[in-house]
Parts: structure tokens; sequence; C-alpha cells
């Protein structure tokens, strides 16, 4: 279970680290860098609350360089990471954790997770019920062939079905394995339909509802974390915009105010809406005016913005990946559970950390071991040998 906890908490201060970084340096690289370069980042954040990404450490130039000079110049790393301190204290902590306090833990952890889980998998059920139960097939008109025109265009080989819904008010997309066009019932015009579809097939083109179900997937692994509920809201925001950016490259000035309108004339009012499985053209009011001024001043990235972006990306990656590193390798301490005293017949006592070396005594850690079972001791000093740590002489003594 230790290991367990570790791991999770390895994952969680790697993938905070990189949230942090994309949110400190926001102001700066939302005028620099493009949509996609932000929604990049919190994909690449996502990665880090999923995947124990420590375990690559040494496999990225400057992770590797931090990690060598981590044991000589702690005084460097600690001014380049400011987690460092945070990382020392918890495994300081962690250390003098029991076997009951972190089976408490994991206990409470594996509750919240699945009570997380419980309530979106029960919000899910019930927005499938109400959107199925309203959606109507669309008749092959004019809405079925320009749903067939755009998917060429975009060069999407799978089937995407397309459906009315007269209970919402902004056509959306929803499905993962079976992606559903759903449009309102209101009539929209054919100039604004091309574009209402080109949006949605976007995001199926670009696999944005994984996206979110994988955000989802990290929310409740680390539900306890606020960092991971902040990137899942810019993951929607960020991912709705980085989809307009894409579109509005190949469009002139004119075709941009068309789509703008497009949007405006479906903004959404709907407010029973769960985005966490939908992608809906026009989620709120809130980025509207953000949207159609960044949707309005598209621009082609330059050579050297570019070169500066992808630096930006691999310093992050780097960054976090050190820090998964060094969290791990303070946090996997604990595996080996507390020190171990021993105490003799005359009642002197010997406590061993958990490198095998000779420490203070600490009488509240403290057992006998020839209380134990002759297959414990044994089970111990195997264990001791797998690990390479000197095995206690008392162990010895106790099994001859």
């Amino acid at each position: 279970m230790g290991n367990l906890l570790s791991i999770l908490l390895a994952m969680s201060i790697a993938g905070s680290i990189v949230v942090g970084l994309m949110l400190l340096l926001r102001r700066v690289t939302v005028k620099i860098f493009p949509a996609k370069w932000q929604y990049g980042i919190g994909k690449i954040a996502i990665a880090f609350f999923l995947i124990p990404v420590y375990l690559f450490a040494g496999k990225l130039p400057l992770s590797q360089s931090i990690m060598e000079s981590y044991p000589a110049e702690p005084s460097a790393i600690q001014n380049a990471l400011p987690s460092h301190a945070l990382m020392d204290a918890m495994g300081t902590l962690m250390k003098h954790f029991t076997f009951e306090v972190m089976e408490a833990f994991v206990f409470i952890w594996i509750f919240g997770a699945v009570l997380f889980a419980g309530w979106y998998f029960y919000c899910y059920r019930r927005f499938s019920r109400q959107l199925w139960a309203d959606s109507l097939p669309v008749p092959e008109d004019t809405a079925a062939i320009l749903l067939s025109s755009c998917k060429t265009a975009l060069g999407i080989p799978d089937e995407v079905k397309l459906m009315l819904n007269p209970k919402i008010t902004s056509p959306m997309l929803v499905g993962l394995r079976r992606p559903t066009i759903l449009l309102p019932a209101y009539r929209i015009s054919e100039i604004d339909l091309n574009l209402v579809l080109i949006h949605e097939l976007m995001h199926v083109k670009r696999k944005d509802l994984w996206v979110k179900m994988f955000a989802l997937i990290a929310g409740t692994l680390h539900w306890f974390n606020p960092f991971v509920h902040v990137l899942r809201k810019d993951i929607s925001t960020w991912g709705e915009l980085s989809c307009d950016e894409a579109l509005a490259a190949e469009m002139s000035h004119e075709e941009r105010k068309l789509y703008g309108e497009a949007i405006l004339n479906t903004l959404d009012n709907y407010s029973g809406m769960n985005t966490a499985f939908c992608s809906s053209l026009c989620e709120s009011k809130k980025h509207i005016e953000r949207r159609l001024t960044m949707l309005l001043n598209v621009k082609k990235t330059k050579k050297h913005i570019t070169i500066f972006a992808v630096a930006a990306v691999v310093a992050i990656t780097s960054i976090g990946t050190t820090v998964s590193a060094l969290a791990a390798e303070n946090t996997l301490q604990l595996e080996g559970g507390s020190n171990i005293t021993v105490v003799s017949e005359n009642g002197s006592a010997i406590s061993y950390n958990q490198e095998g070396d000779v420490v203070q005594a600490n009488p509240k850690d403290s057992y006998v071991p020839h209380e134990l079972s002759y297959e414990e001791i044994m089970e111990r000093i195997k264990l001791h040998e797998e690990k390479g740590i000197p095995v206690p002489q008392a162990y010895l003594d106790a099994v001859k």
C-alpha cells in the first residue's frame, strides 16, 4: 500500500508542477503562443497525472543533468525547483508513517475516488437518458449531404451520426466510440450549419472528447488535488479555442466573421448541460468575447515562435519529470516501513533504519523479535536480502 500511495503522490506532485508552471506563465504565453500550445500543455499535464513519468526521468537530457547534480548540489536544485522543500518535508513525514496510517490514507483515497467516479457516472447516465430520449434521426436532406461533404474535406473516414434534439439550444458532439452530432430543432441557415458541422467534426478528428475523458479520469484519481480540477476547466476552454484557431487559420477574414456570427447565433443558454461528456459549439457566455477576439486575430505562427514554443514544452516537461523523480525518490522510502527497534532480554535496545544502519532507538516503534514466529522472521530476512539491506544480527540470532 505504501508503494501505491507513493506512486500516486509522485504523479500528483508532477502534474501539479506542470499545471502550476502553465498558469504561472499564462500571462506571457497567451500573448506569444497559439491556443494549440496552451491545449497541448494541458494534455501533457493530464499525462503527468496519469502516468508515473519519473520512470523515464533519465531519458530527458535536462532532467538527467538535474538528477545527476541533485546529491552534490542541493542548493542549486532548491533554487531551480520551488517544490524541493515540500518534497523533503513530505519525505521526512512519510518515513514515520506506520502501516496503519498508510492503510487509512489509501482507504480514504479509494473512498473519495469511488465517490467521485460514482457521482460522474450518475451524471453521465442522467445526461445520456435526457439526450437520447428526445433525439431523432435527421432525414436525408441538406444537413446529411453537408455532413458527408465536411467529412470528406476534413479526411474523416469514421461514421458520424447526425440527429435532432428539441431540448438543446446549441449544436453539440457526444459519444466516444460512436460520435454523434446533435442539432437543435430550430432552423439553422445553410451557411451556419456548414460551419457548425465543420466545427464539431474538427473535435472528432482531434479526439477532443477522449481528452476530456482522460481529464475526468485524472480528476477521479487525484480528487484531493485542486490543480487537477483547474486543469479540467482549462482543457475545456482551450479545447474550444484551439479548435476555432485550427479552422480560422484556413479562412479569410470574411469567413471568420461568418464563423463568429454562427457561434453567436447558437449561443448556448442550457444551464443543465454537463460539458464533461460533450463538446458544444458555444458552452457559455463567459469566454465568448475572448473567443471571438482570438478567432478574428489568428495568425500563422512564425518559425522562431515555433522553436520557442517547442523549447518551452521541453523545459516544462523536463522540470515536471524531474520533480516527479525527486518526489518518487522521497516517497518510495515508505516501502521499508518505520524504523525497527530490537529489545534484548537484558533491556538494551538497538534501532535500525530502512537501510539497516543503527540509529537512536524509538520506544514507540519497538518490538521484540523472539515474539515473532519463525516464518515471520524468515520473511523479514528474505525482504532485507532482496533489497540488498544488511540483515540485523538479532534476526539471525532468533532463527538459530
